[in-house]
């Protein structure tokens, strides 16, 4: 699973710059449900090159890799030549694998972030930190319920009680707060 991109910062005065963009419409497939891929080689000018490179590098978009990026280039373009000039298509594939990518993604780093948060929480406890373990929990709360309405902030918040409602429930009343033990 890639990591997600850091939030970019403005070079004037060091701001983050929120993104405008969803993740999810940046995500095509680097292969099929089956695994199956093929490599595309071909060749281009320098400053094309260097474009891609910009476009990875400015972090305003979600994109990793130069892979990334030209594999979500060539399918917005065959999807807009489809538009000119309806041709027999594989879009509608195309669209349901990068769909099937995405949620498999959102799942991965679901289970990803509470089996960090459940080993800081462990730590803590194991430290003698129920403090701390109360703060890294209040951190993530508080980052769950600032997440946009909907599937994935509800499954965040309700996963979150399931595996630390009781700890969280003697913790009433705990801030965010500079780190120190507790």
């Amino acid at each position: 699973m890639a990591l997600p991109k850091p939030q970019p910062i403005d070079p004037d005065d060091g701001t983050p710059i929120v993104s405008k963009y969803k993740a999810d419409d940046f995500i095509c497939a680097p292969a099929d449900a089956k695994g199956v891929s093929y490599r595309l080689t071909f060749r281009c000018i320098p400053d094309i090159e260097k474009g891609i490179d910009q476009i990875v590098a400015s972090n305003r978009f979600p994109f990793s890799t130069r892979g990334d990026v030209i594999r979500w280039c060539i399918r917005e373009g065959l999807r807009a030549l489809n538009q000119m000039e309806p041709v027999i298509s594989v879009q509608k594939r195309v669209d349901m694998v990068d769909s099937l990518m995405v949620e498999e993604a959102a799942h991965s780093s679901f289970m990803h972030i509470f089996d960090v948060l459940e080993e800081n929480v462990s730590k803590y406890m194991a430290d003698q930190a129920p403090k701390q373990a109360l703060r890294v929990l209040a951190m993530a709360r508080h980052n769950f319920e600032s997440m946009p309405e909907g599937h994935w902030r509800e499954r965040y918040l309700e996963e979150l009680h399931k595996r630390f409602g009781q700890l969280l429930a003697t913790g009433k009343g705990v801030t965010i707060a500079p780190n120190h033990k507790g």
